[in-house]
């Protein structure tokens, strides 16, 4: 038997981030990596609760066995967008941000998780559940929707995929497994540019924050000469990535930059993780964009990766062609959406209506966010 609560308040799942942190380290692991991920931290969610506070209520449901943590389900309930009519629906915490979005339970303890939805679909009854990047390789993804299935709540699954690549113990022996048209690329850019290539990995502490303003304005100012809003025009999520990279420095955080003849022209922000490197937000200046930076970018991580003895590289969320030139293997995810209690219009919209809006509407709400943003700039 299992000790369940639900907490609604912040300082009440800050209190947790000791426990959850260890909870973590010994947690149930998905078959691919057998690792957790860093998606699953304390130090991943808590910064996106205090900057979205305005927006986002936690609500986190706990179970205990002889009171000690065995599970923990890390949820929120969310005041959508205008796209969304500013309706509540419930979701993973940190929403979107995260690419892999699992309950955190420990090993032999992965019952818990079905006394903490019913504790969790209690208080929220009647609500949207979305659901997204829930791998298919974890055992929750099967629990979750055999849950919600017995109850005959309507429910709408999809899947994505995050393609990644077990790294070899050589560079050469990685080169072969991207396409033969990447593999000719990047060697023939490597020649031209031979002696003037190198790559950064931020040491220093002291040099996180000039680096991470270095990354929003490029990529704020390459999606805009794109024609494209940039998610670093929001200083909410500016906030979150300042806080996120402090909580998270020295416990998976990796900045690098690749650079050509000293200047950094390509940025990357991602982590590594139990010898998994995530390769999560780029930006390059567009100026050198006929030299492939991020291509580059790329074959140096995996260059250093094989020599470091990394387990692999995961390029996560998206069956983007560039990232399927480098790699075939993936991870398959649940992207799934659920009417809490039974259906409804809010259901209906979030399940089918919505993206179909979105499509329709999102040429027009792009030019209002870059009319905004360069009203800001």
């Amino acid at each position: 038997m299992f000790e369940v609560n639900v907490i609604e308040d912040l300082e009440g799942v800050s209190a947790l981030a000791h426990e959850w942190g260890n909870l973590v380290g010994e947690s149930v692991v998905d078959q691919v990596y057998g690792a957790p991920w860093v998606f699953s931290r304390p130090e991943w969610h808590l910064p996106w609760m205090e900057v979205r506070a305005s927006s986002c209520r936690p609500i986190v449901a706990t179970a205990r066995t002889e009171g000690r943590l065995a599970g923990l389900l890390p949820m929120s309930r969310t005041r959508g967008r205008s796209v969304d009519f500013f309706s509540t629906y419930l979701e993973p915490m940190t929403g979107y941000c995260a690419d892999y979005q699992v309950p955190i339970l420990a090993k032999g303890r992965e019952s818990a998780l079905e006394p903490m939805l019913a504790a969790l679909f209690e208080r929220a009854s009647g609500q949207v559940l979305v659901w997204r990047n829930l791998p298919l390789t974890h055992p929750a993804a099967q629990t979750v929707q055999r849950y919600i299935a017995a109850r005959g709540w309507p429910m709408v699954a999809k899947e994505s995929v995050c393609p990644y690549l077990r790294l070899p113990d050589s560079y050469a022996k990685a080169e072969e497994l991207w396409s033969a048209k990447l593999r000719q690329d990047i060697r023939r850019r490597r020649r031209q540019l031979d002696g003037r290539l190198s790559l950064e990995v931020i040491e220093r502490r002291q040099d996180v924050s000039g680096w991470l303003e270095e990354l929003f304005a490029t990529h704020r100012k390459k999606w805009h000469a794109e024609s494209q809003p940039s998610e670093f025009a929001n200083l909410s999520h500016q906030k979150y990535y300042r806080s996120m990279a402090r909580s998270l420095w020295g416990k998976g955080l990796h900045l690098s930059s690749l650079c050509i003849d000293g200047r950094r022209v390509s940025y990357h922000l991602g982590f590594l993780s139990e010898g998994w490197l995530y390769y999560y937000k780029t930006a390059y200046h567009k100026e050198y964009s006929y030299m492939s930076p991020t291509k580059l970018h790329v074959s140096m991580l995996m260059e250093l990766g094989c020599a470091s003895g990394w387990q692999g590289f995961d390029f996560l969320q998206g069956d983007e062609p560039y990232k399927l030139s480098w790699t075939k293997q993936h991870i398959r995810c649940l992207n799934l959406v659920a009417g809490v209690g039974g259906g409804g219009l809010k259901f209906s919209w979030h399940s089918h209506w919505r993206g179909q809006a979105k499509a329709t509407l999102g040429s027009a709400v792009n030019t209002l966010k870059r009319m905004r943003q360069r009203r800001v700039a």
